[in-house]
C-alpha cells in the first residue's frame, strides 16, 4: 500500500487478538491464561486463498481476495479475512473467527479455563513516519469499554507517541472506543484514513510506537519500567471491533465485569482504509466511497 509513491506500511495486516497485560491483567492472571490468544495472532496456517482479479460491477470492485486460515489454538478456530479494493482506492477490510459448533472456551496452559479474548481486531504496521493521529471519536485521553464516561465525543488530535501513557510497568495503554474516522499521517498530511462502516460499528483504536511484544510482560523485548523503554521503529496501529474492560474491583483476582468481555464465539468485524494526501477532503472521501 503505498502514499505518493512511498510505502505506508512496514509490515501487512494481520488478525490481532491480544493486548498487553494490564497491572490488572496479571493479577488475574490473565497473561497466563489467555497467552494462547498472543500464539493465534502471530501464527496461523492458511488453508484456502481465492482472489478475482478486475471485476466489475455496479460497485466498480478492481480486486478481491479473501483467505481461510487456522488459528494456533487448543480447539479447533478459523479466521476468514476478506479485502475488497475498489477503483477509487478504498479497501473494505472484513475478518469472522470462527469456532466448531459447541465450543465456549478451552483449557489454558495453566490448567484453567480460559472462555474470554483479549481483543478482537486487526494489527497493522505503518512506517513510522506517520506519526500523527486525528480521530472523530471519544478523547482526548485513552478510553475503554469499561472507562469513558469521562470523555467527550470529537474531534481530537495528537502525536502517535504523546498517545502512550508511562504506566510504572509498561502495558497496555492508548486506546480510545467509540471511533468513526481516525487519520494517521506524516508531518506533510499523507497517510492513512480508517472508517467505520456505518455508525452502528464503530470500533476501538490505539497508534503507538511500540510492538505489541514491546508492552507484554515475559516477552524478550519487555523492559520492567516504562522509563527504560525505546520506541520501536513502528507505527503500529490497532483497529478493534472490542478490547476487554480493564476491570478495577481489585487487581489480585478479580476481572472486568462479565458485559465487558469478549467471550469465545464466533465474531464478524469490518472497517474501511484508504490512503489519502493533505490535501484531500475528509467530507469529499465519505461521500464517493463506495
Amino acid at each position: 500500500m503505498y502514499n505518493e509513491n512511498k510505502p505506508l506500511l512496514k509490515r501487512g495486516i494481520k488478525p490481532g487478538f491480544w493486548r498487553p497485560p494490564t497491572d490488572n491483567d496479571i493479577g488475574g492472571k490473565f497473561d497466563k491464561t489467555r497467552r494462547a490468544w498472543l500464539s493465534a495472532s502471530n501464527h496461523r496456517q492458511i488453508e484456502h486463498v481465492y482472489h478475482n482479479m478486475n471485476r466489475r460491477t455496479a460497485s466498480d470492485v478492481a480486486f478481491e481476495f479473501v483467505s481461510l486460515s487456522r488459528l494456533v489454538l487448543p480447539v479447533p478456530a478459523m479466521f476468514n479475512a476478506s479485502y475488497t479494493v475498489y477503483h477509487t482506492g478504498d479497501i473494505h477490510v472484513t475478518g469472522a473467527l470462527l469456532f466448531t459448533s459447541g465450543v465456549s472456551g478451552f483449557i489454558s496452559e495453566t490448567g484453567e479455563v480460559c472462555d474470554s479474548i483479549p481483543r478482537f481486531g486487526w494489527d497493522l504496521g505503518l512506517i513510522k513516519e506517520y506519526n500523527k493521529v486525528e480521530w472523530y471519536g471519544k478523547g482526548p485521553h485513552e478510553t475503554y469499554w469499561d472507562r469513558q464516561v469521562g470523555a467527550k465525543v470529537g474531534i481530537h488530535k495528537n502525536s502517535v507517541s504523546d498517545m502512550f501513557f508511562p504506566y510504572v510497568r509498561p502495558q497496555e495503554t492508548g486506546n480510545h472506543v467509540e471511533t468513526r474516522w481516525t487519520k494517521i499521517t506524516s508531518e506533510g498530511g499523507n497517510g492513512l484514513l480508517v472508517t467505520c462502516d456505518d455508525l452502528g460499528s464503530l470500533f476501538h483504536f490505539s497508534a503507538l510506537h511500540y510492538e505489541l511484544e514491546t508492552l507484554t510482560a515475559n516477552s524478550p523485548s519487555y523492559k520492567r519500567h516504562s522509563s527504560l523503554l525505546n520506541e520501536d521503529d513502528i507505527t503500529m496501529l490497532r483497529v478493534d471491533k472490542l478490547q476487554m474492560g480493564l476491570g478495577g474491583v481489585n487487581s489480585w483476582g478479580k476481572t472486568a465485569n462479565p458485559k465487558y468481555l469478549i467471550p469465545v464465539a464466533n465474531n464478524h468485524f469490518s472497517f474501511w482504509i484508504r490512503s489519502i494526501t493533505h490535501g484531500d477532503s475528509l467530507e469529499d472521501v465519505l461521500k464517493h466511497r463506495p
